[in-house]
């Protein structure tokens, strides 16, 4: 027989795994690009675990929180040529706060850089990749867009980007 607490728990837990999940977030701007046409490329995939699989992690650029991913998703965007961060937040796990791991890159112009986030026992690790790990890695995920606007919330991009693969001259 269950008790009243263990019921509260079961309703509650359910009520996150239905809910919790339901949408993105897409919470900040990436920096306005100077010449889209020598831009280099970043795409960001979170591993499939279960494991902290129904929690967001935030794809951080240059210490601004740009968008949600969930476990088996990925997302690309195009930056300026040059140094930059790129990192991943959590909230919640072990210890109070966000917790904000990340990597400084170069990139250069029409470079291509592929990271995997992965779930550690404090928040997440962001590491760079091949582009044969992540030509693997992207054919079982779900491709989600980041649309890039200006100051005045307007669309930049031409079109809603498509799932894609890597292409094998991108390193």
């Amino acid at each position: 027989m269950l008790t009243s607490t263990k019921k509260i728990f079961i309703v509650f837990t359910t009520f996150l795994l239905i809910f919790g999940c339901a949408s993105h977030s897409k919470v900040g701007r990436l920096p306005e690009l100077k010449d889209p046409d020598k831009a280099g490329k970043i795409v960001i995939i979170r591993n499939k675990n279960f494991v902290g699989g129904g929690v967001q992690y935030f794809v951080n650029v240059d210490w601004v929180d740009i968008l949600g991913l969930y476990a088996g998703e990925y997302t690309e965007f195009d930056l300026n040529p040059g140094k930059h961060f790129v990192g991943v937040k959590c909230y919640g796990g072990w210890s109070p706060g966000p917790k904000l791991d990340g990597v400084e890159v170069k990139i250069k112009e029409n470079d291509k850089l592929y990271f995997v986030i992965s779930p550690n026992f404090v928040c997440a690790d962001i590491k760079k990749i091949s582009n044969e790990e992540a030509a693997k890695r992207i054919q079982d995920s779900e491709f989600v867009p980041y649309e890039r606007k200006d100051k005045n919330n307007n669309s930049t991009e031409s079109k809603v980007k498509e799932k894609k693969e890597p292409s094998q001259n991108s390193f």
